[in-house]
């Protein structure tokens, strides 16, 4: 399993010919990411997910989920070993459709999430959340994007916001 996995994972970055995926298939993708990852940590990382099914044929820029998700297993814990826990939502608020990664990890010192949040238009440090961040606004406009919260001793939360269903189709 952990080899089909894998060979999809590789199929799906590998597939340049579609830059923009539906929901479910960028969740899908994810839910393999998230499989290989329990794998490699076993009981050190748990993952619950939490989806509005009506959104998943919504269209949406390709690989913006899983490098989020990546951030939280790879610096969401001061030592591999610490039991960790992500929750991943999908939900509509407010006419915007919103993805959050919400991990309980280490979280960050006030200094260092301003240095992140401040990184997120410029070009030093935090690729893969400013990668994501300007694709979304490139395609959906500057009120949209990527936000985070995160409290030293308590996690991270990172919060992705494009247009709801009815924008996203016009």
């Amino acid at each position: 399993k952990m080899c089909r996995n894998l060979s999809r994972i590789m199929r799906y970055i590998t597939n340049t010919a579609e830059t923009t995926v539906t929901l479910r298939e960028e969740l899908d993708y994810v839910q393999k990411y998230l499989y290989c990852m329990k794998v490699r940590y076993q009981s050190s990382l748990n993952y619950s997910i939490d989806v509005d099914e009506s959104l998943l044929d919504q269209p949406v820029p390709k690989l913006i989920i899983q490098p989020i998700v990546e951030n939280a297993i790879h610096h969401g814990r001061d030592d591999d070993s610490e039991a960790f826990h992500i929750l991943i939502r999908l939900f509509e608020e407010q006419g915007k459709t919103v993805f959050e990664v919400i991990d309980d990890g280490c979280g960050m010192d006030p200094e260092k999430l301003m240095d992140l949040q401040n990184s997120m238009n410029h070009s030093e440090g935090g690729y893969g959340l400013r990668n994501v961040n300007i694709r979304i606004k490139l395609q959906y406009g500057p009120q949209y994007g990527v936000y985070i919260e995160s409290e030293r001793g308590f996690g991270t939360k990172i919060r992705i916001e494009f247009p709801g269903r009815e924008r996203a189709k016009a």
